[in-house]
């Protein structure tokens, strides 16, 4: 009998395909000849994920929470959320 994939088998299969597409986003920008371009397209990308994947960007936040309680402001945390979405560095 042929078994087909569904639930979280094919879910966890989608979201490394679109990491796997991500990764070779940010390595071709890499490639680009100007570094600023790169940096800007990179940074236009993390910006458009952190509005776009929603779950992420609670998880992420919500980590923060956790590993700084009342350290930081609601707004402190959801900045420096964005801000680690930001694809800003090629790696060498």
């Amino acid at each position: 009998m042929h078994r087909t994939h569904s639930g979280p088998e094919i879910r966890v299969f989608w979201e490394y395909v679109v990491y796997l597409l991500v990764r070779l986003t940010e390595e071709a920008f890499c490639l680009l000849p100007s570094h600023d371009t790169a940096l800007k397209i990179g940074r236009l990308l993390g910006r458009l994920m952190f509005l776009l994947a929603w779950d992420r960007r609670k998880a992420a936040i919500e980590n923060l929470q956790l590993a700084f309680g009342n350290e930081m402001s609601p707004n402190e945390r959801r900045a420096l959320a964005r801000k680690n979405f930001d694809i800003s560095e090629c790696s060498p």
